[in-house]
C-alpha cells in the first residue's frame, strides 16, 4: 500500500506538476486538488493547519517518510515530533 500525498491549492492545480513528479518518483500517491472559494470556484475558503505533533500522531508512518526528504525548518520540526513521539510511546510501556 502507498502513501497518499494530498495538496490542496489555492491556485492552479495544474501547476503541481513538478512536485507531483518528484513524490511519485519517492513512491507517494500524490493528489492536487484546487480548494473552494478561489479564483473562479464557488464557495468560501477556510485552511486548517495541523502542527507537526499531530502530523505525527495522526499519520506516523508518512510523517517518517516525509522527514526522510524533507528540508529546512519544517523538517526540523517533524523530525523533533517524530523523536518526542517515539519517547512517549516508550514511556508508556
Amino acid at each position: 500500500m502507498k502513501a497518499t500525498l494530498s495538496f490542496l491549492s489555492p491556485c492552479d492545480r495544474t501547476k503541481q506538476k513538478t512536485d507531483a513528479g518528484r513524490w511519485v518518483r519517492a513512491g507517494y500517491v500524490f493528489v492536487a486538488q484546487d480548494c473552494r472559494g478561489t479564483r473562479a470556484s464557488e464557495g468560501v475558503l477556510a485552511l486548517t493547519t495541523i502542527t507537526p505533533a499531530e502530523i505525527v500522531k495522526r499519520h506516523s508512518f508518512v510523517a517518517s517518510r516525509i522527514a526522510r526528504i524533507a528540508t529546512g525548518e519544517a523538517a526540523k520540526e517533524l523530525k523533533k515530533a517524530i523523536a518526542e513521539n517515539k519517547a512517549n510511546k516508550k514511556s508508556s510501556k
